[in-house]
């Protein structure tokens, strides 16, 4: 993972884009490495940025495996479509996927950006994805 992955205040600010706490419900889709079935499953979001998210699920999927996301925030539903980064055994079943969007639409990315600023106060310019830091 990029950066310090401490948290304050449910916020990581630390990345390209700095990722907040978010449980959300979250549905996906997506292949499995011979091509011919597609998986459907559902979870909830851990963690969100404009550039990605985590979610638990009580599915495996490998890294490097692109997923069609729909995951709700507040009032608004958004679609992506990420790769797995990751995925982690946490315990009793339940399986944390680190997802990196590969295409989303700027006006979901503003949408996940508003709210983050609105939540979390640290969440503010200085965190900028097209600032160095």
């Amino acid at each position: 993972m990029v950066g310090d992955t401490s948290k304050k205040d449910g916020f990581h600010p630390r990345r390209k884009y700095p990722r907040f706490e978010s449980t959300n419900l979250l549905s996906f889709l997506y292949r499995l490495p011979d091509q011919k079935s597609d998986i459907q499953g559902i979870g909830k979001t851990c963690s969100l940025s404009e550039g990605g998210l985590m979610f638990e699920t009580d599915h495996s999927i490998m890294a490097g495996t692109e997923i069609d996301l729909q995951f709700t925030l507040k009032e608004h539903l958004l679609n992506a479509v990420g790769e797995a980064i990751y995925s982690l055994d946490k315990g009793n079943g339940v399986i944390g996927i680190g997802v990196r969007f590969k295409v989303i639409a700027e006006e979901y990315r503003v949408i996940i950006r508003k709210y983050a600023e609105h939540v979390y106060p640290a969440f503010d310019t200085q965190f900028r994805p097209d600032q160095a830091y």
